[in-house]
């Protein structure tokens, strides 16, 4: 059995992608049928390492999807009938951490292990980087996350740092300026954080962050058992919870805004009231830690 690294529904919820090592699964999600009985619609293969991020154009078609791994590259794909194509590669100098969609659908950002935020635009096939903070050694971002607004985009380092860009100058007056170069410093974007541009929120390694769907909230989890609940305009803490495990994977929130799922070390899925900090309820049933999380609303049945 393969660890699973990233998940994700479409948007209208009927299908699932998982992405592992060398493969990513899409599986239909309307006609479940027992655990033993379980094959995915399509399995594509032909990635040579493992796959650390998948996602979807988020429209009512979702005519492709998108993945990103340690083969050092990030993919598009078209969706069609029971198959994945591979339509562009976006090559990296190295391995590939995180990548999430703009809410314009065009664009994607992209963290790399050498400490790197790129975005990458594919009407025009050319990117940019991303400006960056001092940063450690060895210091890179793990996970990505983009507010609703598509304002805003968070990352949290393997050192327990919060970093925040606005996007709030838009991309298109950008993007009608500058010639792409490779690895260019020239970007749309500029850090939201004062003094270091970042903010220290876990003792040891970070893990996720998620924004809310109201776009009001923003979560981070790591590997020090804090859940750390900030308000998305000024990255103030509100409040935090002890999740009561290390290495608390994945977070994802409710439609509603109001309740978090986590998943970590503990092999439990566990759901937190945001208001109270009380957890609200836990999953058992799994041999292995939780690595990865996504929520639909849509129902199934």
């Amino acid at each position: 059995m393969l660890q699973v690294n990233a998940m994700a529904f479409t948007p209208n919820g009927y299908q699932l992608a998982v992405a592992a090592f060398q493969k990513v699964k899409i599986y239909d999600m309307t006609s479940l049928k027992p655990s033993n009985h379980i094959t995915p619609l399509v399995c594509f293969e032909q990635i040579m390492k493992n796959v650390t991020a998948v996602g979807f154009e988020v429209g009512a078609q979702s005519r492709w999807m998108f993945t990103g791994g340690e083969d050092h590259s990030c993919r598009v794909y078209e969706m069609r009938v029971n198959q994945l194509v591979c339509q562009r590669v976006f090559d990296n100098l190295d391995p590939v951490t995180s990548v999430v969609i703009h809410g314009n659908q065009v664009e994607l950002f992209i963290a790399d292990q050498a400490g790197q935020v790129y975005v990458w635009d594919l009407r025009r096939d050319g990117h940019m980087q991303l400006p960056m903070p001092p940063l450690s050694y060895q210091e890179f971002v793990t996970n990505l996350a983009i507010h609703p607004s598509a304002n805003l985009l968070a990352g949290v380092t393997n050192r327990g740092y919060l970093i925040v860009w606005d996007l709030s100058n838009g991309s298109d007056e950008w993007a009608q300026k500058v010639n792409y170069i490779e690895r260019t410093t020239e970007t749309f974007a500029k850090l939201n954080l004062i003094d270091t541009g970042k903010r220290l929120l876990h003792k040891s390694y970070g893990l996720s962050c998620r924004y809310s769907p109201d776009g009001r909230t923003l979560v981070t989890t790591g590997a020090d058992n804090i859940i750390n609940i900030l308000d998305s305009c000024d990255t103030s803490l509100k409040s935090t919870i002890d999740a009561g495990c290390d290495w608390n994977w994945s977070s994802a929130f409710t439609c509603d805004s109001r309740l978090l799922f986590t998943g970590g070390s503990d092999n439990r899925v566990k759901l937190w009231d945001l208001d109270s900090g009380q957890m609200v309820m836990k999953y058992d049933g799994h041999t292995k830690p939780i690595t990865a999380l996504c929520v639909s609303d849509v129902p199934l049945r």
